[in-house]
């Protein structure tokens, strides 16, 4: 109900602003363009190719980046195609929101592009006075928030399920005249990075071994998770090859994971890195890495985008929407299930309905070993 009450008042207001953003709508030149992004790293990653795009159809066009995860910064801040990064976190103060709003006025914007499917940004552009505005809403849409739509004139692009992720956010170009986008995802890092990498590897004694593995072990959403014991045993088989370093990665609110992890496994000898890197610094990792495992998480995305072979233990997951097509890229799931894949981007499964988990709890960790040995041939 309290939804309906704002989205009225959205739509009245819409009708008294819209003639004055009309009178301000230029061509579609793409010269000043700002984008609100998604707060997840995969989304994100997915989402990054529409600067690079903006800046081959317009190079001398500004393009601003708002995200809402300021952890996020590490992954855009040295992409050449983005001249501005704004974070825009949850508790910032009231009068700071409008700040912005009154920047973004004087900033004259001529597109926006809303990827983050939260309406209110669509109703932030609007009061910005930018006049071409570009949204990717949510699955179900309230008739009121649809009729704002319509009359603001905000251009709507629509999330079909199965979609591969990037292609959708891309479509969302056509409107301002980019017809055929390139697909390809890119994550670029810095100089200080790779060096601090190759320093942390020389240091751990990694810099000449044969094979260097990353795992990471854990993901936000649990219902993605795959047992502990069974990265374990994983670990175990790929250390006693004598052939491969593991490296086991994530953030720091996954090191009891990992350190559960290594406490089921009969090896110790194991490099826990995870809670020691930042975004960046984990992008310039996965360059060195001959190998990434992982559940479907943030940094599967990320080594995906450096062009890291990965192996995917998918469970629920649809990897069509979110993994960037590779020959470099292996996705493990039991072909017998027709409950999978149950949880897609738009339509993120929380927990398993059938109350079994059996898409991850059927991988074994001899499944994944199987993978890297055809992935790496000698072993």
């Amino acid at each position: 109900m309290v939804d309906t009450y704002i989205f009225i008042i959205w739509l009245l207001l819409a009708f008294v602003i819209s003639p004055f953003v009309l009178l301000k709508r230029k061509k579609s030149e793409g010269k000043k363009v700002v984008l609100f992004m998604q707060s997840k790293i995969g989304d994100l990653v997915a989402q990054l190719p529409l600067c690079r795009e903006l800046k081959r159809y317009a190079p001398t066009s500004f393009i601003t980046v708002i995200l809402t995860n300021p952890q996020l910064r590490e992954l855009v801040k040295y992409d050449p195609h983005i001249d501005e990064i704004i974070i825009w976190e949850a508790e910032i103060p009231r009068l700071k929101k409008i700040r912005i709003l009154f920047e973004m006025i004087n900033k004259n914007y001529d597109w926006s592009f809303n990827l983050s499917s939260q309406s209110w940004i669509d109703f932030f552009v609007f009061l910005a006075f930018i006049s071409n505005r570009v949204t990717l809403p949510n699955v179900s849409v309230h008739p009121i928030l649809k009729l704002f739509y319509k009359v603001s004139n905000t251009k709507l692009v629509k999330y079909e399920k199965g979609s591969y992720s990037t292609g959708v956010y891309l479509s969302m170009l056509k409107f301002i005249g980019i017809e055929h986008p390139d697909i390809r995802r890119q994550l670029f890092v810095s100089s200080d990075n790779q060096k601090f990498i190759e320093e942390l590897i020389d240091k751990c004694g990694l810099k000449n071994k044969k094979y260097l593995i990353g795992i990471n072990v854990s993901c936000a959403n649990k219902f993605k998770q795959w047992p502990e014991q069974k990265f374990a045993q994983l670990i175990d088989m790929l250390l006693d090859t004598n052939k491969i370093e593991v490296i086991i990665t994530g953030s720091q609110q996954d090191r009891d994971v990992s350190q559960r992890v290594i406490s089921y496994m009969e090896q110790k000898d194991i490099f826990d890195f995870s809670g020691m890197l930042t975004l960046g610094q984990f992008a310039a990792l996965c360059k060195k890495l001959d190998l990434f495992i992982s559940v479907d998480s943030g940094p599967l995305y990320i080594a995906n985008a450096m062009g890291t072979a990965v192996i995917d233990i998918a469970g629920p997951v649809e990897t069509k929407e979110q993994l960037a097509p590779s020959p470099k890229v292996k996705v493990v799931r039991p072909l017998d299930l027709p409950c999978a894949p149950c949880s897609f981007v738009m339509f993120t499964a929380r927990e398993c309905r059938l109350g079994t988990k059996r898409c991850l709890e059927k991988i074994t960790a001899l499944d994944i070993f199987n993978e890297v040995k055809k992935t790496i041939s000698d072993l």
